[in-house]
Order: structure tokens, then C-alpha cells, then sequence
């Protein structure tokens, strides 16, 4: 499953499209996976915006967990923990991912002002 089938399962995950029974035999619904989405969304957020040139992924996952854990928190669903963990982890990867951005941006300027200045020394 690529990233675009990733997301669109998170999304109806989140809307309560889809009902499985897990090993219990208990049927899952719509609301008890946006948890654990809101969870797995976090975890992704924080391990992605340590990935270079990549840290983008920890935004954007970071974003959705935090909006999928908010609203687990505020339809008080039984395990909210799991929300507000995935939500808090979203908050940390989504900051995490602005502050790698701004590094990579401010090397790649520093990088260049250096190159700008070797060249401008040869001529």
C-alpha cells in the first residue's frame, strides 16, 4: 500500500467508513481506530522528521495526528489515552520537523554563501 493508500485509509478511518472485528472477535469501530490512527500518525511524525530532506512527512503526519487526537479527546471515546499520546506525539514531530526545515534551510544558505565566496575569491 503506497502513501496515497496510507492516507486515504487513515480518512475513512477517521469518518467511521469501516468496521473489522479484531482477534477478540469485538467489533472495532470507526471511532477506536481514529485513536489508534491519531497513535501510528504520531510515532510517524516524530521518526520521519529526522529523516533528511524528508522532514515534510513529519509535518504533515504530525498535523493529522494531532487533529485525529483532539478529536478523540473531545468525543471522550473510550481509549482517549491513546489519542492524547498520539496527539502529543504529533505536537513533538511537528515541531521537531519546522525545526529540522529551518536547519536544512539555514545550511543550505550557509553552503551557499560559502560557495559564492570561493568562487568570487578565484575571479
Amino acid at each position: 500500500m503506497g502513501t496515497v493508500g496510507i492516507f486515504c485509509r487513515l480518512v475513512c478511518v477517521a469518518h467511521g467508513e469501516t468496521e473489522k472485528k479484531d482477534f477478540g472477535g469485538h467489533k472495532k469501530t470507526g471511532e477506536e481506530k481514529m485513536e489508534i490512527a491519531a497513535l501510528v500518525c504520531g510515532i510517524v511524525s516524530v521518526v520521519g522528521c529526522w529523516i533528511p530532506s524528508m522532514g515534510w512527512i513529519g509535518s504533515i503526519c504530525g498535523v493529522v495526528a494531532i487533529v485525529l487526537g483532539a478529536i478523540s479527546i473531545k468525543k471522550n471515546l473510550p481509549k482517549k489515552k491513546l489519542g492524547k499520546i498520539g496527539m502529543i506525539l504529533g505536537i513533538i514531530g511537528l515541531a521537531l520537523g519546522i525545526i529540522m526545515t529551518i536547519v536544512a534551510v539555514a545550511c543550505v544558505a550557509a553552503v551557499g554563501k560559502g560557495m559564492m565566496d570561493v568562487l568570487n575569491s578565484l575571479q
